[in-house]
């Protein structure tokens, strides 16, 4: 561990790293057992897909006052708050039995687990240095499929000898452990790693007013293309979040353990994605700053064919492998975005920048699922449904390739940003 992190101590990265775990369990569970959920609560495919989108809509806009938030206050109080509440509606996930507590106690568990990516990952910025960044950004980040390896493939075990809700109502203990032991971080100053890595003192950053946050985030060129980007990505994710299940459901008729064998594997091709492109990272830093979002840009735009290809799989024997090559492309472009994210946001807004592109995918998944896109697959099956989803990956991908060229300019900026802050 101490190689990932370049001699410093690996214990916020694996204490971050066990809650994500624990929260992208509930997920993996959740996804695996969508036809299982849907079936138990009778709701047709958009009706279930409501109940998914509101969910994300909701906690992707409360993401933005949580970033501002976890730049002006304590952000570790934040990270265990979040683990106990993420934990405490997990549970009473397999509780309810009415449509609108399912989205209630959904919607909770997503804003307890709302610190997992912008306050997790601006923590993460200010514990290690540039260089090493990539490496525990993958190392952090690969703690959601870990999770959805092991949730898919425990859930889907465990739905068929004793049913779906016994899934949810076994991750209260470990989270609120792994949350004690949040307790003990050390809360870093903003912009501690990137000061020390240029052999100054620690600065003090002044927090700004949301207004004028917003308005330092969006000079970012590098940021305001990605953002463009990011929005289409959300029209790209809804069918894939609300259909790949149905998909394995209906089209190759697989029970819940052959679908949780299947959500593990494509989890672990994401793995190796994220775990590669932590060391890709690296070597494309040393070419050039702007190359991580060139690569991010191909990446995306290869994911659109491939999905392409999924919903068009003849049968179980060809959507297996090219499902997992999918999985594995989707994965390398983690790191290396987030790694561009930590350089081109100003340390004084970057928790803010980490959370603002949720804004950007919500609209992205609201103004997909209102559109006639939305109803696709009840209307045209389930192909359609989920064929709809590969343009968007596709132009994504042309957009944020156009935000290379900022990205050397972008970091000088953000750098002298910190030196006005002294």
């Amino acid at each position: 561990m101490l190689n990932i992190t370049g001699g410093e101590s690996p214990f916020p990265l694996s204490v971050l790293f066990l809650l994500f775990f624990f929260d992208e369990f509930d997920t993996g569970a959740f996804n695996v057992l969508a036809p299982n959920i849907k079936r138990s609560f009778h709701l047709t495919d958009r009706g279930f897909g409501l109940v998914v989108v509101v969910n994300l809509a909701i906690v992707l806009v409360l993401a933005v006052p949580v970033g501002h938030l976890g730049d002006r206050v304590k952000r570790v109080v934040f990270v265990v708050i979040g683990a106990v509440i993420a934990g405490t509606f997990s549970f009473l996930t397999g509780v309810v039995t009415t449509v609108g507590l399912l989205v209630a106690v959904r919607i909770m568990n997503g804003v307890g687990r709302l610190a997992n990516d912008p306050i997790h990952t601006s923590l993460l910025t200010d514990y290690y240095e540039p260089f090493h960044r990539p490496r525990v950004f993958a190392t952090h980040r690969n703690a959601m499929q870990l999770g959805s390896i092991f949730g898919s493939a425990i859930a889907g075990g465990a739905a068929y000898l004793v049913g779906w809700r016994v899934t949810f109502m076994i991750l209260l203990v470990p989270i609120l452990l792994t949350a004690v032991a949040a307790a003990r971080l050390r809360e870093p100053e903003r912009g501690e790693s990137d000061r020390r890595a240029a052999g100054g003192v620690m600065p003090h950053v002044r927090p700004l007013p949301f207004g004028q946050a917003i308005r330092v985030l969006l000079r970012v060129r590098t940021l305001r293309r990605a953002y463009w980007g990011v929005l289409i990505i959300g029209g790209g994710i809804v069918p894939l979040a609300v259909l790949l299940p149905l998909y394995l459901d209906r089209v190759f008729g697989l029970n819940e353990a052959a679908r949780g064998i299947i959500v593990s594997a494509n989890a672990f091709a994401t793995y190796l994605g994220i775990q590669n492109a932590g060391k890709w990272t690296q070597t494309w830093l040393t070419k050039n700053l702007g190359e991580p979002v060139r690569m991010c840009g191909w990446l995306l735009m290869l994911v659109g064919v491939q999905l392409a290809l999924v919903a068009a799989a003849p049968n179980l024997w060809f959507f297996l492998p090219i499902g997992l090559i999918t999985s594995f492309t989707t994965g390398i472009f983690f790191p290396p975005l987030l790694t561009v994210t930590a350089l081109v946001a100003p340390a004084r807004v970057r928790s803010l920048g980490f959370s603002f592109a949720s804004i950007f995918i919500a609209v992205g998944a609201g103004l997909f699922f209102i559109s006639p896109l939305g109803g696709l697959s009840d209307s045209y099956g389930l192909r359609w449904g989920l064929f709809s989803s590969a343009p968007f990956w596709l132009v994504a991908g042309i957009i944020i390739l156009t935000a290379a060229k900022f990205v050397t300019e972008d970091t000088q900026r953000a750098f002298a940003d910190l030196d006005e802050n002294d």
